[in-house]
């Protein structure tokens, strides 16, 4: 069920690094790294560096952009230093997809990163190795080319007008559909017998959004974390847990001043606590939500303060 995209071999025009620092609030108790905070590679090395000099992107035109509509999130249990610099190394690819008539169905732009940080933690006993670069963690974005300002019916790219022709990436490509992620496995211990609503409405006010004037991308992670730590209370599970892995399918944005509803389903594969759920409005099918996520957990363990550490099993 879980599998990360494995980063593709590209020319080294399309590969990059860049440092950055992660903030204080971007780490847990013990270090380890949020999943939140891992996109902010993406932004740098492959936006920053690698968007803004490849040919062909630089040649968009007629109001083509690329638009987020899947992301992966994976962080590992390899706890780091309070406001650490941090390496990110990434790559994008630039693809098609086509249907079984083999007619091109869509254009992208998928991103990698992979972020090293230096292994230790900013209070107690280091552990063995303390100060190597290990990895903290990786993200993949998927981004489809539109254009979401022309008339509807006219939004959709099937080749990149760049001068002198008409340009189609030649790797290929196949997207993911919401109904996939919702799919539990045959193996789970089910918590919930099906898909039911969160207690909580998701309410969106103007801290929610960004500059491109709808919901965050990453609001969707945190609040999709909060709503599952309330469904396995409810169930009497522990909440010491902490997100290790999400991916989001993304249909359509959110915006300031809505109110949604969150339907989700827990679960146990061994020992290891999952959800997995969709967003829409009351009664909206799952495959008409605004998106759909699933989300990975690792338990904690007390200290000798009775407080708790991530850890993996």
């Amino acid at each position: 069920m879980w599998s990360f995209p494995a980063l593709p071999t590209v020319p080294e025009e399309e590969r990059g690094s860049a440092r950055f620092d992660l903030r204080y609030e971007e780490l847990t108790q013990d270090g380890h790294v949020k999943l939140t905070a891992l996109p902010h590679a993406i932004g740098r090395v492959c936006f920053e560096q690698l968007w803004l000099r490849h040919p062909v992107l630089c040649a968009l035109r007629d109001g083509v952009l690329p638009i987020l509509t899947r992301l992966v999130i994976e962080a590992e249990p390899a706890p780091t230093f309070v406001a650490t610099t941090v390496e990110a190394h990434g790559a994008l690819q630039l693809a098609h997809e086509r249907d079984e008539a083999e007619q091109v169905t869509g254009l992208f732009v998928n991103m990698f990163a992979e972020v090293m940080a230096p292994l230790g933690r900013s209070f107690g006993e280091q552990r063995p190795g303390a100060g190597r670069l290990v990895c903290v963690g990786r993200v993949f974005s998927e981004h489809t080319f539109t254009k979401p300002f022309a008339p509807a019916g006219q939004r959709k790219v099937l080749a990149l007008e760049t001068p002198g022709q008409p340009y189609l990436p030649e790797t290929r490509y196949s997207r993911r559909q919401l109904p996939e992620l919702l799919r539990v496995p045959s193996e789970s211990q089910v918590l919930d017998a099906s898909l039911t609503k969160d207690v909580a409405p998701w309410s969106f006010g103007l801290t929610h959004t960004d500059n491109n004037q709808h919901v965050n991308s990453l609001v969707y992670a945190r609040l999709f974390e909060d709503a599952a730590l309330r469904r396995f209370a409810e169930h009497g599970e522990s909440t010491l847990l902490l997100a290790e892995a999400i991916e989001i399918v993304y249909r359509k944005p959110c915006f300031a001043g809505e109110t949604l509803t969150c339907m989700l389903q827990t679960f146990k594969v061994g020992e290891t606590l999952q959800a997995v759920g969709y967003l829409g409005a009351a009664g909206v099918a799952p495959e008409r939500a605004h998106c759909a996520i699933r989300m990975r957990f690792r338990h904690g363990e007390p200290n000798a303060n009775g407080h708790t550490h991530a850890h993996p099993h």
